[in-house]
């Protein structure tokens, strides 16, 4: 289930026709790119004619389409040693093919150097304007412990009718939730910090666990108080190992031209990943 985010990356038809699957690309926020140039003797070069393949025609057909074949091909030139990867020979009239070394399989699933550390400061985010103090304590610790990554896995004041189903977001019109994680994976959690103990809190609050919790998601609900504790940030962690999530958050792998190159090789034809601010990961030579 999809949640907030739309999958939008455009993939290599050779991870299509080999029926690949991994859970590090399963929801990918949606944008839009224009590419505006105000020079009027300006003409394209080939460099700019793949990155609108990839931007303006990739990016725009939908869930996981094929790259032209144009685009493709560069991205094969430059990253596809990572893997070995070469295109078939064609003999006749046909889909174009590929062959590999036979790693492509495994270091597309173990793959999961998705999200960039986050570069923006608390002081920069839009919280709740009632208790903006709490919320950004709770998310500078949640970057202090499991790192800048997971800033833009966080989505506060997050509109609960974008997150449940149509069948039950018109019961919670105009509500929103102060921290809503998700993951490439698909995986989320929602944290409610705050001290309801009216009766009318309590109650709606239930109401709205209980429509999460139908959905897979779980809620946290901590006290003010417990921001300022560990014990939180423990409970969230079990959480989130859970999730199988920390993964995404860890650094990425550096060093070798190979690493580099099979990220890029995964990345190129997908952008942005929602969270505080967008990231985008595009990449040549």
């Amino acid at each position: 289930m999809a949640i907030l985010l739309e999958q939008i990356g455009a993939e290599l038809s050779v991870i299509k026709a080999e029926a690949l699957h991994a859970d590090w690309n399963t929801t990918l926020h949606f944008c839009r790119t224009e590419l505006i140039s105000r020079d009027v003797s300006y003409q394209p070069t080939p460099d700019d004619d793949l990155l609108h393949d990839v931007l303006l025609k990739g990016i725009l057909r939908g869930i996981r389409p094929f790259a032209s074949h144009f685009a493709e091909r560069w991205i094969v030139a430059l990253y596809g040693d990572s893997v070995g990867l070469r295109e078939n020979e064609r003999t006749k009239m046909g889909s174009i093919t590929y062959s590999h070394d036979g790693t492509l399989p495994e270091r597309y699933a173990a793959f999961s150097n998705v999200v960039a550390p986050w570069c923006g400061r608390p002081e920069g985010v839009a919280f709740d304007p009632n208790h903006p103090e709490n919320e950004r304590e709770l998310f500078t610790r949640l970057v202090q412990r499991f790192g800048p990554r997971i800033a833009h896995c966080v989505t506060p004041q997050a509109e609960v009718s974008a997150v449940l189903p149509p069948s039950n977001a018109p019961s919670f019109a105009a509500q929103r939730l102060d921290f809503f994680l998700s993951f490439p994976n698909g995986r989320c959690l929602v944290v409610e910090p705050g001290d309801h103990d009216t009766d009318q809190e309590v109650t709606r609050d239930a109401q709205r666990d209980e429509a999460f919790r139908q959905c897979g998601i779980a809620t946290l609900r901590p006290r003010n108080a417990d921001i300022y504790t560990e014990a939180l940030y423990d409970e969230i962690a079990r959480h989130l190992g859970q999730l199988n999530v920390s993964q995404f958050l860890q650094d990425g792998k550096k060093g070798t031209k190979v690493r580099l190159n099979t990220c890029y090789f995964f990345l190129l034809l997908l952008c942005g990943w929602n969270g505080c601010s967008d990231i985008s990961f595009f990449g040549k030579g």
